[in-house]
């Protein structure tokens, strides 16, 4: 009797194969974002960073922000290649996903090779589709720091927990590569202890005193990005200015009594969109501690899993604002712990867990409506696209706007000034910096002193929101005030977008703004 074949490696083809088709599916599944102006504030501030250092101003001299430069490089660089527009930008938010997914891939395949061909790779993509599923929800959608960073970090990773003969030169890159994600956002370095056990215990050198070089060698590589930036800096004059808001601004972050959201409601919108990738650490955990998985050949490959989940999740609650984005850092340890899961998970918990990720594919697809909704109607066999909200508001602006005019976009979106090449009348173009008490203290300004100074040029028109998203607990009332009493008596509405207002300077009357020294901020709920 003949012996069936022995089933073939994954080839470099299939390899490129699955890559390509991840990125086309990837795309294909969030091409509903291309249409969309803006889905986060986050990112139409990165969106302006990125325009004004291509302008020739570095980052935080015209605008400020608290996070490294690695985000706005990025940006930058897709700018460059493919243009001033937020199709720009979703597309490299897609092209990152596609390669989160891809390492996270490689990560699992390594990890499984106990598993025989097919099945090996079908598990391993498997691994890839979550994190494309599960990258949807949480603001995934958006081009937020974690959908960069995390790549990093997965790369990383996937380098650490690979064998090669060439091992320093292998830290130095990951060192490299890790240096590029805590550039891109700094609680990355919480994933640090993760990185050594994999480079460290995973691939253990021979002798003690390789633990010391690998260890040089890694930390050698990570500082590069650093020191770059600090060259930048140093060269440009601005090394000042880019210590206060980068460094020291987090430094009074972290440290600041932050507005804790209620847990329990983010606990429960967690569960609701990522339910299976929570539950599979939990059963991990519970027969580690029963023994049960010490015989499995992957035993180190979940310690590893674990840890590195662990370490992200230091990095969600360091900023203890637990914004829905924040949780993207975990993913892709959530996604290989599952994998692992399912692999080794008798029949019944296979098709368990598989059931569970109904609740992120929905979670998925809610998204995916609610960034539709706004810009795509159905009507029939009848498909129409028409601008969103933020669109419309700088249309109207557009049509309008002479030259010596400007615009002031008060507690709405920042990415107007970006569609009406507007230059932001202040260095705090993040409303929440000047609406907010907690954000103004972190970049150390006086917001109604600024926002006063800004009334003060008298710009032609103001944008803002009927629905502030500011929580009322957190909402400096003060200022409000100071914008709602100028409105009142210096402009008209002149159109309402949606929930957006736009309100045009009264031509031809006395222009009235209160004293500087009569605004005071109310935090909170006014008395």
């Amino acid at each position: 009797m003949k012996c069936a074949p022995s089933p073939q490696p994954l080839t470099r083809h299939r390899q490129w194969v699955i890559a390509g088709g991840l990125f086309v599916i990837i795309v294909l599944v969030r091409a509903p974002t291309l249409f969309r102006s803006v889905l986060d504030w986050d990112e139409s501030l990165y969106i302006l960073m990125a325009e004004q250092w291509q302008a020739g101003h570095l980052p935080y001299t015209t605008i400020w922000d608290n996070k490294p430069i690695g985000i706005y490089t990025i940006f930058l660089i897709f700018q460059v290649i493919f243009g001033d527009s937020v199709a720009a930008i979703r597309l490299a938010t897609a092209v990152f996903v596609t390669a989160n997914a891809i390492f996270i891939f490689k990560i699992s395949y390594h990890f499984l090779q106990a598993k025989t061909e097919p099945l090996r790779s079908k598990y391993a993509v498997f691994a890839s589709v979550c994190y494309g599923i599960g990258s949807l929800s949480n603001d995934g959608l958006a081009a937020n720091t974690e959908i960069f960073m995390t790549a990093f970090t997965t790369l990383a990773m996937l380098l650490a927990v690979t064998p090669t003969p060439k091992v320093l030169r292998r830290n130095v890159m990951c060192g490299l590569i890790f240096g590029f994600a805590v550039m891109t956002k700094y609680v990355a370095i919480f994933e640090a202890p993760a990185l050594a056990f994999a480079l460290l215990y995973l691939n253990r050198p021979s002798t003690r005193s390789a633990y010391a070089s690998r260890l040089l060698a890694t930390a050698a590589g990570g500082i590069i990005p650093l020191l770059v930036t600090v060259l930048i800096y140093l060269q440009a004059g601005d090394i000042g200015i880019w210590w206060q808001d980068s460094v020291i601004s987090n430094i009074t972050r972290v440290a600041a009594a932050v507005p804790i959201p209620d847990i329990n409601d983010v606990g429960i919108n967690q569960l609701r969109n990522w339910l299976p990738f929570y539950v599979a650490p939990l059963v991990i955990t519970i027969q580690l501690m029963r023994g049960r998985l010490h015989e499995v050949r992957n035993f180190n490959a979940l310690l590893f899993a674990l840890l590195w989940l662990i370490c992200g999740s230091f990095g969600v609650y360091a900023a203890k604002s637990f914004y829905d984005h924040y949780f993207l850092q975990i993913l892709p340890a959530l996604c290989l712990i599952l994998t692992l899961n399912i692999a080794w998970l008798n029949r019944i918990g296979k098709w368990t867990i598989s059931g569970l990720m109904l609740f992120p594919a929905l979670a998925g697809w809610h998204a995916l409506i609610q960034a539709a909704t706004p810009i795509i109607t159905v009507q029939g066999v009848h498909i129409s696209i028409q601008p969103d909200t933020t669109q419309q508001v700088a249309q109207e602006l557009n049509a309008v706007l002479q030259p010596q005019q400007h615009i002031y976009v008060f507690d709405d979106q920042p990415i107007i000034y970006s569609l009406t090449h507007e230059e932001p009348p202040t260095k705090y173009v993040f409303p929440s910096v000047l609406t907010t008490c907690f954000l103004s203290k972190v970049a150390k300004v006086d917001a109604a002193h600024e926002v006063h100074k800004i009334l003060k040029q008298r710009p032609t028109y103001v944008v803002r929101t009927l629905y502030p998203a500011s929580a009322t607990n957190n909402r400096n009332y003060g200022v409000y005030q100071l914008v709602n009493q100028t409105l009142r008596d210096n402009y008209h509405l002149w159109h309402q977008v949606g929930s957006s207002q736009i309100f045009q300077l009264n031509a031809g009357t006395a222009f009235n703004l209160p004293s500087d020294d009569a605004v005071a901020p109310v935090c909170g709920h006014p008395s």
